[in-house]
């Protein structure tokens, strides 16, 4: 890739040259060489999570989600947020293991032991939060969970809940203030069979 004047590239890769889980993306190594950057990846031969996710079962949907949650888990025990957390970012291996990738937006939360309040609007506008929509000061691991409930329920539904979570969208204001209104769309109704499907699952194990 073409380095960038800001440093943010090479952020990018000394972020992820310390990560190290099994539902991370790995990176082997990395170079800079002029005004390029290689970095040397694992290769995921299932390809990318967006082409899978019109076809999940609900075993699959939670077996997947599990992983998101580890890999997200991990990153903020190691003071990192992702701030990017969407179906596009993730990666299937031959044998159908979740991956985090794409770390260009990832940043670290914990400086001395302490964690610290960030601002900047960053992310794919229906996976980002609505403090980082507003362009607010946000704590960070919020930031990935949000995103990540958003996937869910892409998962479980194969439609996004909303197109940003601001007060113009109309489904993003029945959600927050409960209106029942969303009980009559189709999208909105797996969710509740999903969890009901989940519970004879759960009964029956």
């Amino acid at each position: 890739m073409e380095c960038r004047k800001n440093g943010l590239h090479t952020r990018e890769a000394t972020i992820h040259s310390q990560l190290s889980h099994g539902n991370i993306l790995r990176l082997f190594h990395w170079e800079q060489t002029g005004q390029k950057l290689r970095m040397y990846l694992e290769f995921a031969s299932g390809g990318s999570f967006t082409d899978h996710i019109l076809t999940l079962t609900i075993q699959e949907t939670l077996k997947y989600f599990e992983q998101l949650m580890q890999g997200v888990h991990y990153l903020h025990s190691r003071g990192v947020i992702h701030r990017d957390l969407k179906p596009g970012n993730l990666l299937l291996t031959e044998k159908k293991v979740l991956k985090i990738s794409d770390f260009g937006l990832s940043c670290v939360f914990i400086d001395n032991g302490q964690e610290v309040c960030l601002m900047g609007r960053v992310g794919s506008c229906v996976f980002m939060a609505p403090e980082v929509i507003r362009e607010l000061t946000y704590r960070g691991p919020p930031v990935d969970l949000w995103a990540y409930g958003v996937i869910l329920f892409l998962m479980i539904t194969t439609q996004c809940p909303w197109k940003k979570a601001v007060c113009e969208d109309k489904n993003y204001m029945l959600w927050v203030t409960g209106n029942k209104a969303l009980d009559k769309q189709s999208h909105w109704k797996k969710i509740e069979d999903s969890f009901e499907i989940c519970g004879e699952m759960s009964s029956g194990a």
